[in-house]
């Protein structure tokens, strides 16, 4: 996680990182997807130890999931997004599963968002 994260660090900055980089693994629960997803919004986080204990400590981790099939780490980094970026995600979620999404619409959401 923290190489994913933090690919430039040294030796030092890892170390200081690696107690809660392994906790926030282990809520993870061995889904490669869930720990990528979380290293990416870690990466939006910084190296600032107090922010990886924010997310390691967010209550999004205790969320009763709807599909059991779909780690936590996915609904934790949901809801860590800016409010904008949850608004083009609900707005994608009405769409029916099999129901293709034009590549118009997505640029007439994404447009306002700087996407």
């Amino acid at each position: 996680l923290c190489k994913q994260v933090l690919p430039e660090c040294n030796t030092e900055e890892l170390a200081a990182l690696k107690d809660v980089g392994i906790k926030i693994v282990d809520r993870c629960e061995g889904h490669p997807l869930a720990i990528k997803v979380i290293a990416g919004l870690m990466r939006s986080r910084g190296k600032s130890k107090a922010e990886w204990e924010t997310i390691l400590r967010s209550e999004s981790w205790s969320m009763q999931l709807v599909l059991p099939e779909v780690p936590r780490a996915l609904y934790v980094s949901y809801v860590h997004l800016p409010s904008e970026l949850k608004e083009c995600f609900l707005h994608c979620s009405l769409y029916p599963e099999e129901c293709p999404i034009q590549r118009l619409i997505l640029c007439v959401i994404g447009l306002p968002l700087a996407l």
